[in-house]
């Protein structure tokens, strides 16, 4: 789990990416069809510029500042 600076909390499953929203609490769900290279994530890092490092199974994916997609 990671929380961003933005306050949203970042899950890891082995159904994707997780992602809830500081101000209603509802989850957005990412996945390979986000641009993820697999649905089961390991591991999430968040770096100072913001940018979202997110470790599967199958590689490194990496969520620019401002992106909605991988």
């Amino acid at each position: 789990m990671y929380i961003d600076r933005r306050e949203r909390l970042w899950v890891c499953s082995h159904d994707g990416l997780l992602c809830r929203s500081p101000t209603d609490g509802t989850f957005r769900r990412y996945s390979r069809e986000d641009g993820l290279c697999d649905d089961s994530i390991v591991d999430v890092y968040g770096y100072p510029s913001g940018d979202l490092l997110v470790r599967t199974s199958e590689g490194l994916s990496v969520m620019r500042t401002g992106d909605t997609k991988f």
